[in-house]
């Protein structure tokens, strides 16, 4: 008489789930290494803000609403001020 063995459907099950979470950790690391950076943020008072338009240093500008903020980026120190 041949008996089965039920251990191996059980191993295999694991292997399947290891290589599963395996696949899931290199997808997690290439889209966190490869998604978008965050840049310095300083806040400023608005008298400064309005100094730096005067002279030229400001190259974008964002309006937050929902967060009541004003982002933009200045073009000599080349960092996101907020």
């Amino acid at each position: 008489m041949q008996t089965k063995k039920t251990g191996g459907s059980m191993n295999s099950a694991i292997k399947n789930l290891f290589l599963w979470l395996m696949i899931a950790v290199v997808l997690i690391v290439i889209f966190s290494n490869y998604g978008p950076k965050q840049t310095a943020v300083e806040k400023i008072a608005y008298s400064q803000f309005i100094q730096a338009v005067d002279k030229g240093d400001i190259a974008s500008v964002a309006i937050e609403e929902h967060n009541k903020r004003l982002m933009f980026v200045v073009i000599r120190q080349s960092s996101k001020v907020c």
